[in-house]
């Protein structure tokens, strides 16, 4: 058996999602990963067309990928203080101190406390460069294995499954799934208790069969503190959210 110490939140004035504004100068690669995230992770996916009644009895209708950029939308300017991150930005130095950073050992922890007790998904940057790269995580598996000669350490490989954004662009009323999975490698290091329990202290990403997850790990990770008083928000001030809930027939 083993042991992990509490995960360390990231400071609230580091952290980075992918938000888009209005601003030319704002990066090319930025968008609204993180609200489409933070979406699938509440809602249903909306999978029919849907009709409006007016009250003048003009009928709207709202094919399934305007439903869906309706709800992703009442998600964009969630505030900062309904969410809760573990891992802090990177900014580009690949040197420095801060790139290993989501740490395993945090990371492995963050997984069984969200994942395995609580059921409940979260949000990932799976690009630990300057980008922001957001996902839905809703699955995840591992296998730790001992680490010959040494007591105080065991080698994990953990599978995040997660829904991904590469899809067809033209598609925009698909319906469905489209599921990733990301493999990593690392160890995890501590002292075993009286039970032989290993009480993990600290840990390091590892060249892996297939990734490299020194260079290739989760940036940061994210989750609502508290589903029923999330605050849903949208950088366009004519976004109401309870307006398109009833849109979406919720």
């Amino acid at each position: 058996g083993w042991r992990a110490p509490p995960v360390r939140p990231a400071d609230s004035r580091s952290d980075r999602r992918g938000q888009s504004g209005a601003s030319p100068h704002r990066p090319r690669w930025e968008g609204l990963c993180d609200a489409w995230s933070l979406s699938a992770t509440f809602y249903p996916e909306p999978t029919t067309p849907r009709q409006i009644l007016l009250p003048d009895g003009r009928e709207i209708n709202f094919s399934v990928g305007d439903q869906k950029a309706l709800l992703l939308k009442t998600f964009d300017s969630v505030p900062r203080d309904s969410l809760r991150f573990y891992g802090q930005r990177f900014t580009g130095n690949v040197d420095g101190w801060i790139f290993p950073d989501l740490f395993p050992q945090e990371l492995h922890r963050y997984v069984e406390k969200q994942l395995f007790e609580r059921r409940r998904p979260f949000v990932m940057d799976h690009d630990p460069g300057v980008e922001v790269w957001s996902e839905p995580v809703f699955k995840a598996n591992y296998k730790i294995s001992a680490v010959p000669g040494r007591t105080d350490a065991v080698a994990v490989r953990l599978w995040l499954y997660s829904a991904t954004t590469f899809v067809d662009r033209g598609l925009k009323d698909q319906v469905g799934l489209r599921e990733i999975v990301r493999e990593y490698d690392y160890r995890l290091f501590g002292v075993q208790d009286g039970l032989g329990n290993l009480m993990v202290q600290s840990g390091t990403w590892e060249k892996g069969d297939l990734v490299d997850s020194r260079r290739d790990h989760p940036d940061f990770v994210y989750s609502v503190i508290d589903p029923a008083t999330v605050r849903r928000m949208s950088q366009n001030p004519e976004i109401d959210a309870d307006i398109v809930d009833k849109i979406l027939g919720r």
